[in-house]
């Protein structure tokens, strides 16, 4: 991967961060960090080497630092990318059951917490389809004005 993939992916990651943290409800939150990596072995927080992303949430001081695996998402078209921001993000939205469980690295639950984020992440990407499949993108050029 090239210099010029490399930062052209990162600079769609960004501007979909941008976007999704408003849409999700979360610009209360201190800090929605991110940092890409060429590959998985530099993600360092329990990725697998087919992970496209992993996150690292703090509800408690309201601060996420997502990781992604660009080389993954080298051929992701906008909506794929917009699929992996949602899915990490839904993370912010429901991280604090962790603490109800034990969290060790093989702990069950977590299958649990994928499953519901991706729940999640399908529903509101389907309901900004539905809903604004004609003007999807008057609809995120009147929310990025407000950012």
């Amino acid at each position: 991967m090239t210099d010029k993939e490399f930062n052209s992916i990162k600079s769609k990651i960004a501007k979909s961060i941008k976007y999704w943290a408003v849409s999700l409800g979360l610009s209360h939150w201190d800090s929605i960090d991110f940092l890409c990596h060429r590959d998985s072995h530099e993600m360092d927080i329990g990725a697998s080497d087919c992970s496209v992303a992993a996150i690292s949430c703090d509800w408690t001081y309201r601060h996420a630092l997502i990781k992604f695996n660009v080389q993954r998402m080298k051929e992701f078209s906008k909506q794929e990318i917009d699929a992996v921001v949602v899915h990490e993000l839904s993370h912010c939205l429901v991280n604090q059951m962790r603490e109800l469980l034990s969290m060790e690295e093989n702990d069950p639950w977590i299958k649990h917490e994928e499953s519901t984020v991706t729940g999640i992440a399908i529903a509101v990407l389907g309901a900004c389809d539905r809903s604004f499949q004609e003007g999807y993108k008057q609809c995120q050029k009147d929310m990025a004005s407000k950012i």
